[in-house]
């Protein structure tokens, strides 16, 4: 499916004259703050959009740059604290914890939700339902004494698949138009926390706090067109 989509993606290119477009994989990865009176989530795409500022683990679109989206994934996401040190990084979910933490329900609404991309007011994705990205694993999250074999267990996840969805016909967002990648909830999410306790005694806190999403696909480097429309690359 990566080469058929390839072959595409740099059809598509040589129709605008910009064959000798550099084609490469790559992924957007944008994030926003879970906040409790929220139900509209707007996404910024570009390196240059100030809107809000950059997230550290953010990944946006060049302005120069064109990205195909060929999948879409949305996820629960946040930092981890090992008793009072917090661990780099971001850890993703493709669920909502509610059997760790009662508070987590309220998180459960994201999955109620649609996810809508338009490029230049032209509306490509719209009511792409996110339940299509939740799955909950064989291995999940469990409530356990310390002193137990495996205590800790923590839920298996495959980044390369869970949460993601194929995007049919792909969308292109361009780094000199106009990118809306907004989440409309029925209903306003709340951040929270639970905590595991491993065979060792530490403690480690998961601290859910943003929603994420993560496109992949063909970035086109230095492939940005500055005049003529958007456009969808069809799967046939």
């Amino acid at each position: 499916m990566a080469r058929f989509d390839f072959a595409k993606i740099k059809k598509s290119f040589d129709k605008i004259g910009k064959g000798n477009v550099r084609l490469t994989q790559s992924s957007l990865v944008l994030l926003q703050d879970i906040q409790f009176n929220k139900s509209v989530y707007t996404f910024p795409v570009l390196e240059n959009d100030n809107a809000t500022g950059i997230q550290p683990e953010e990944i946006r679109l060049n302005q120069n740059d064109e990205f195909i989206v060929t999948e879409i994934g949305v996820y629960l996401a946040g930092k981890i604290s090992q008793d009072a040190d917090q661990v780099p990084g971001l850890f993703y979910h493709t669920y909502n914890v509610y059997n760790e933490q009662s508070g987590a329900t309220n998180g459960q609404s994201l999955y109620d939700g649609f996810l809508r991309i338009a490029v230049n007011n032209i509306v490509y994705v719209d009511r792409f339902d996110l339940r299509k990205c939740e799955k909950y694993q064989r291995t999940q999250w469990a409530e356990r004494n310390a002193t137990e074999l495996n205590g800790s267990t923590r839920a298996s996840i495959n980044m390369e698949t869970d949460g993601n969805f194929p995007v049919a016909p792909m969308v292109v967002l361009s780094g000199s138009k106009k990118n809306e990648v907004q989440i409309y909830l029925d209903k306003a999410i709340t951040s929270y926390s639970f905590a595991v306790v491993g065979n060792d005694a530490v403690s480690l806190t998961y601290n859910i706090s943003k929603v994420a999403i993560i496109l992949r696909g063909m970035l086109g480097q230095n492939s940005s067109v500055y005049q003529g429309t958007s456009r969808l690359i069809k799967r046939k």
